[in-house]
């Protein structure tokens, strides 16, 4: 069992590891981790543990981490090398798509509202939406051009960076001019935004 591979203490061959739990929109931590019925102060794997070398490289390379059985999407983009438990899922790439921006775009309330219609009847018990790497990949993405591009790039690595610094730090603010922005995106309605305000409530 990888368990066997986890450890506190960060060793000269491990790497961060996370699951669900451990992750928010833009942002993670590897404190405070359950695994297997053990908890860990600092969770770290070592990255010579006996998985497949698919996966390994997987969690070495950047990628966008996604927690499953949450209420919401909650994505974050990581550069660093980072191990993910069951139940969290992780998209290296949909097409060119910058890492920072598709992730703007799947924390938007425009998608987490046609993400709990499209896949109501998959969801769970107590409101917990079906996330799953099939289901992201189902999520209809519209390539921004670069004005929009440009403004979800700065206005997402600004959240990260403050929720590393702070992940109480209040980014209300940006993420209504991140939904403003995918509302153009999508071309919506005044009608339809006041519907996806509405259910975001």
């Amino acid at each position: 069992s990888i368990k066997d591979f986890i450890s506190n203490e960060k060793l000269e061959n491990s790497i961060q590891f996370t699951v669900s739990g451990g992750v928010d929109k833009y942002f993670y931590n590897n404190k405070n981790i359950r695994y297997m019925g053990d908890k860990y102060n600092t969770a770290y794997i070592d990255k010579n543990c006996n998985l497949s070398k698919d996966k390994i490289d997987f969690w070495l390379k950047p990628k966008i981490v996604i927690a499953g059985m949450t209420k919401v999407i909650e994505a974050v983009f990581t550069n660093e090398p980072l191990g993910l438990g069951v139940g969290t899922y992780g998209i290296q790439e949909i097409s060119d798509f910058d890492g920072y921006v598709l992730t703007a775009i799947l924390n938007s309330k425009f998608i987490n509202n046609y993400f709990s219609e499209k896949f109501k009847d998959k969801a769970l018990a107590g409101g917990y939406l079906a996330i799953n790497k099939n289901t992201i990949e189902e999520i209809p993405y519209i390539k921004p051009n670069q004005d929009i591009a440009s403004k979800l790039f700065n206005f997402s690595v600004e959240i990260h960076k403050l929720k590393k610094d702070n992940p109480a730090a209040n980014t209300t603010a940006i993420e209504h001019e991140i939904d403003t922005l995918v509302y153009q995106l999508y071309n919506l309605t005044t009608e339809e935004i006041a519907i996806v305000e509405e259910a975001s409530k």
